[in-house]
């Protein structure tokens, strides 16, 4: 899958995506926290396999990453964390279930009560 492909299918679950240089984590350009790419702009920022950053927060529906760095809190992390809807975790191609693990210490988590 490109990586405007899986911008489009994030954008399609009401995530704002951002592109991030291969091999970096920083999105590397002024204004990247108030940059929302509509579905239609896709093909225009996902050009050459940039990886695709997603905003957390409001802009993408509360979605919330949390760093579980002990193998205890891994554990816990499905009963403090709401999970994503199955269909998101199936695009992004997490797991489905309490947490949905991406790496080794992360999970993503959408709550309404993050604000």
């Amino acid at each position: 899958m490109s990586s405007a492909e899986a911008a489009t299918r994030y954008v399609e679950l009401g995530y704002t995506v951002v592109p991030v240089p291969p091999g970096e984590k920083n999105p590397g350009r002024r204004g990247w926290e108030r940059l929302r790419i509509s579905l239609e702009e896709v093909p225009n920022y996902f050009t050459n396999g940039q990886n695709v950053g997603i905003h957390c927060g409001e802009p993408s529906g509360w979605l919330v990453p949390a760093d579980l760095d002990a193998p205890e809190a891994v554990k816990l992390g499905g009963r403090f964390l709401p999970p994503l809807s199955p269909a998101a975790a199936r695009a992004s191609r997490m797991p489905t279930g309490g947490t949905t693990r991406r790496g080794p210490n992360t999970v993503h988590s959408r709550t309404s009560t993050a604000r």
